[in-house]
């Protein structure tokens, strides 16, 4: 696939916190993004004012076997920006509006988990173990006295 001089190509790589340098990222750690979807990436890009398009069977170069997809971004003749502006913009815009979902979710997660641990101890409640060594119940023959 040719492309011309005011598209961009972008994939998920580039972003994500996971993968290193050397893979493919091309942020830093604390501006990088966990496990990024393309439809984010598509979504922060129209919200710059650009025209998007998405190849989801495409894959990185650097990971021909992970078909992750790759955006496609048309820039406008008179817009001069680097690639690397592009990234660190979307990567910015991107979080700003993923941040708030992953806080709901993780929010859900606790109160799932304490919803949980609550029904755990209603089951135990009426039960009263066993303290004394001698109320135990012995496996086996008894001991021989001598």
């Amino acid at each position: 696939m040719r492309i011309e001089k005011n598209r961009i190509r972008l994939f998920p790589e580039y972003f994500d916190r996971n993968v290193s340098r050397r893979v493919g990222r091309r942020l830093p750690r604390n501006n990088s993004i966990k496990d990024p979807n393309l439809l984010e990436l598509k979504l922060a890009a129209q919200k710059m004012g650009l025209e998007t398009d998405l190849f989801p069977e495409s894959s990185h170069p650097s990971s021909p076997t992970d078909k992750k997809g790759m955006l496609v971004i048309t820039l406008p003749r008179e817009m001069e920006i680097k690639k690397s502006g592009v990234i660190k913009r979307i990567s910015e815009l991107t979080t700003s509006f993923s941040r708030p979902l992953l806080q709901e979710k993780r929010r859900k997660e606790i109160e799932n988990k304490k919803q949980a641990d609550k029904k755990k101890d209603k089951r135990y409640q009426g039960t009263s173990r066993i303290t004394k060594s001698s109320d135990k119940q012995r496996k086996g023959p008894k001991p021989r006295r001598r």
